[in-house]
């Protein structure tokens, strides 16, 4: 049953009226968008009540020739809608034009609401060609596009007013963790703060800034990463004048939400048939896209796209800075090998090769691939609550995928590396050879540079400087074009195939500087084989790829489930590989 007017006596008898009600909601609403540059719902309701939109309509200038009875009934109808559902409601209308506020609205409310204006047709959009104001429900209404001076004036300030209380509300299932695509071809805000003392992050796609969302503009059930609820991330795609604004932005926009679509599909898929890897949840090892945005530019013709997702605390490069651990810490060594498992899980999703790929199986399956994957691109969330693997409290989630591409089966190794500006320092070789082509299998090796880089980090960071930084002097070299270069590998004639090597100063530093190092235990041995004689491998077809990467880790999760606390986690690697042939010299003879 419909609650009215008649419900709450209380709003009709004891109201303290106002000299002047429109001017106390246009005074209101004004000072919040001015410093959001929207109306929150919470505000909007706490300033257009039941008890403002009827002193508004006892106005003795509005409805004249109208008695109380019937006034009241109007007021009803504009806040709640009319009982035979033929008008909907129209406070936010009444409220768009007392903040106008440049015709009498004695004049002109009641013909907007017997023209079937109200909420719903909000928020106009303004057409330039017409001078008119075209609504979003029934088009062109003759009432509000009468002639008037000052018309184009007029209809620029209704459709910005209107955009103020109409921001979307954004919502978000965990159920299904399918993101919403919200549409505003009329332009306007969306209803987030930004954090003004935060500096944003710019990358060569796009912008990204810290927001918050207020619970009655956004719902996103019960997602809340490191538990900073309405905290959130917001990245505005660049538009690239020199390809062509539109078409551009549109396709990046395209390619990086149809492979975290794609990605989190498989990442859901797959959850229920990981079991053996305990404690690893693929979803939560990549980035949670929770809605995305298309919002209309009048000042360029054009659209602006925006993707929203959970605030991090950092990236892998911030925590290698801020965090500070002992390599002796044995929780901390069981952390990053179910952090590794579980990065290369989402990788697998991304790769969509969890399983042996069927010869027979159509073209349009899919294959991704990241195309991006390096310290930066790695974020950690903190876990307040105290969860955490080995006392460490912190999950690595794979993210921004504006690289990525998918393809269908018969072209997943088809990218011509010239057209993806990929970070130089964790790229493939396949990126610099003579008809080179950039495949899944490249996302392997760039993050095999990253593993490599943690395990220094983890070995070395207490020996005082900077053990990445260094690391990353000691692989510098020329490269053929005369450029300082810290790739790992090393490009000898990139015409001829087979000529790409693993730079000698990364062997010696996987062999001198870490396997000699009193921290390298044999789990961390074993970590390093698997990463420099499989992931950083030169050849791209003889280099492991995620799914064998997946089975390979796997086998070290479950001995380091089963002797973590012991000999595997804690004796240096030379005296197990010792004891191990002591017993099988003794065995043979």
């Amino acid at each position: 049953m419909r609650i009215t007017y008649c419900d709450r006596k209380e709003i009709v008898f004891g109201t303290r009226p106002h000299d002047d009600p429109l001017a106390v909601i246009s005074g209101a609403l004004s000072e919040h968008a001015t410093k959001k540059k929207f109306v929150s719902r919470a505000n909007f309701d706490s300033i257009v009540t039941p008890e403002m939109i009827l002193q508004v309509v006892m106005q003795p200038r509005l409805f004249p020739g109208k008695n109380n009875h019937e006034k009241l009934e109007i007021a009803q109808n504009i806040y709640y809608g009319r009982a035979d559902r033929r008008l909907g409601p129209c406070r936010k209308l009444v409220a768009v034009m007392a903040l106008v506020d440049r015709e009498p609205m004695e004049e002109v409310i009641e013909d907007y609401m017997k023209d079937g204006i109200c909420d719903d047709c909000l928020p106009f959009k303004f057409n330039n060609e017409t001078q008119s104001l075209v609504c979003r429900t029934h088009g062109i209404h003759s009432s509000i596009n009468r002639p008037r001076r000052n018309r184009a004036l007029f209809c620029h300030e209704f459709t910005e007013r209107s955009q103020w209380v109409m921001t979307p509300f954004i919502t978000w299932e965990e159920q299904t963790g399918i993101h919403n695509h919200y549409v505003m071809d009329e332009g306007g805000p969306l209803p987030v703060v930004f954090e003004d003392s935060v500096s944003t992050t710019e990358g060569g796609f796009g912008v990204v800034y810290k927001v918050r969302i207020e619970p009655e503009d956004g719902q996103f059930s019960c997602y809340s990463p490191g538990n900073k609820p309405g905290v959130y991330a917001l990245k505005q795609l660049k538009h690239d004048v020199r390809k062509g604004t539109v078409s551009t932005c549109e396709a990046d926009f395209d390619y990086e939400v149809g492979l975290l679509i794609f990605a989190q599909r498989r990442a859901r898929s797959q959850a229920t048939k990981v079991q053996q890897l305990e404690n690893i949840e693929i979803n939560s090892h990549m980035i949670q896209l929770l809605a995305s945005f298309e919002i209309a530019d009048p000042n360029h013709s054009r659209k602006d796209y925006f993707m929203l997702f959970p605030w991090a605390d950092g990236s892998l490069s911030d925590f290698w800075t801020d965090q500070r651990h002992s390599p002796m810490i044995t929780g901390h060594i069981g952390w990053m090998i179910y952090q590794f498992a579980g990065l290369v899980k989402a990788l697998q999703c991304i790769h969509n090769n969890s399983n042996q790929p069927n010869p027979g199986a159509p073209s349009t399956v899919h294959f991704g691939r990241h195309g991006d994957i390096k310290p930066s691109n790695i974020l950690y969330f903190d876990h307040h609550n105290g969860w955490g693997i080995g006392g460490v409290n912190k999950t690595l989630s794979l993210a921004d995928f504006g690289l990525g591409r998918l393809h269908k089966r018969h072209s997943r190794s088809k990218d011509s590396p010239s057209e993806h500006a990929q970070t130089a320092t964790y790229r493939a070789p396949e990126s610099e050879l003579l008809g080179g082509k950039l495949s899944p299998k490249s996302d392997v090796f760039s993050l095999g540079c990253v593993f490599l880089e943690h395990v220094t980090w983890l070995i070395l960071s207490t020996s005082g400087g900077d053990p990445i930084d260094e690391f990353s002097n000691q692989r510098s070299e020329k490269d053929i074009f005369g450029f300082e270069s810290d790739t790992f590998y090393r490009i000898v004639d990139p015409t001829t195939r087979g000529s790409a090597k693993l730079k000698e100063s990364v062997q010696n530093w996987i062999g001198q500087t870490l396997k000699r190092n009193q921290g390298c235990v044999e789990v961390i041995y074993d970590l390093l084989e698997l990463i420099e004689k499989k992931m950083l491998e030169p050849m791209q077809d003889k280099r492991i790829d995620s799914r064998n990467l997946g089975a390979e880790l796997l086998k070290i999760v479950q001995r380091w489930q089963q002797d973590g606390e012991g000999d595997y986690g804690k004796r240096h690697w030379t005296l197990c590989k010792s004891q191990a042939l002591v017993q099988l010299v003794a065995k043979k003879y």
